[in-house]
């Protein structure tokens, strides 16, 4: 079977979603679903009628889904065993997270033959460099805003458990306010640091920002940076285009 159209799904530790590509276009708006409930899915499978579909996922998948999946479409579950559009030095690639390897495919696609720094603001914070020779050399892994903020209450007798919201100044008149300011300015200025660390060994580098958390950040660094809230579905097309049989 001659792969068409693929639906992607992209399953995350906070929210899952999916969407529908052909030639490397999205077709469909993005539906964001939980993996409980596949059933969600079935108007943009009829209205699309995808030959394949890719997952990944950070946590293990329902059954319910799977079954799903293979029963509309050709399923390929993403693994480290699957061929990507870019050759790696990973020390140890067993251990890579998917969800990375997507991220970096979605930044080659759209960025080709440049060096490209992905970050993806999520639970945690990864940063991922490929070179613009398509060689993934690895990057970074950090705790994300509200990690910062559990921890800090979780690993502490007297600090609050605080939810997240922007902090109005970068100064804290509060315990909670305190808080807010350290873990949001923290993770800027980890953010600021990481590029010009790289700029200083590469040169011009891409920056790609995605991730739940992006648009926290997309205008506050001191770098110019390319926001694209999906670059995970453009890569988990991309790799489904590389692996479909």
């Amino acid at each position: 079977m001659v792969m068409k159209k693929g639906l992607v799904i992209d399953i995350g530790n906070t929210r899952s979603k999916a969407a529908v590509f052909e030639d490397g276009k999205m077709l469909s708006t993005v539906l964001v679903f939980f993996p409980s409930q596949p059933e969600s899915l079935i108007d943009l499978i009829e209205l699309y009628k995808p030959s394949h579909s890719i997952v990944v996922s950070v946590s293990n998948l329902p059954d319910t889904l799977v079954t799903f999946l293979n029963q509309h479409s050709q399923l390929f579950i993403l693994t480290q065993t699957a061929t990507f559009p870019f050759t790696s030095e990973y020390a140890t690639p067993q251990t890579l997270g998917m969800d990375r390897a997507a991220g970096v495919s979605g930044a080659m696609q759209l960025f080709a033959q440049q060096h490209c720094l992905v970050i993806d603001a999520g639970t945690c914070v990864t940063f991922d460099f490929v070179t613009k020779e398509g060689i993934y050399m690895g990057g970074a892994i950090s705790p994300g805003l509200n990690m910062r903020l559990k921890a800090m209450h979780t690993f502490t007798q007297k600090l609050p458990d605080v939810a997240f919201e922007f902090p109005k100044n970068h100064i804290g008149n509060s315990t909670t306010t305190s808080m807010l300011s350290g873990a949001y300015f923290g993770l800027l200025g980890e953010i600021n640091e990481t590029i010009s660390r790289y700029e200083d060994q590469f040169g011009i580098i891409q920056v790609v920002l995605c991730g739940g958390d992006a648009v926290l950040f997309d205008k506050r660094t001191k770098k110019s940076i390319f926001a694209s809230p999906d670059l995970v579905l453009h890569g988990l097309f991309k790799i489904l285009q590389l692996n479909a049989t």
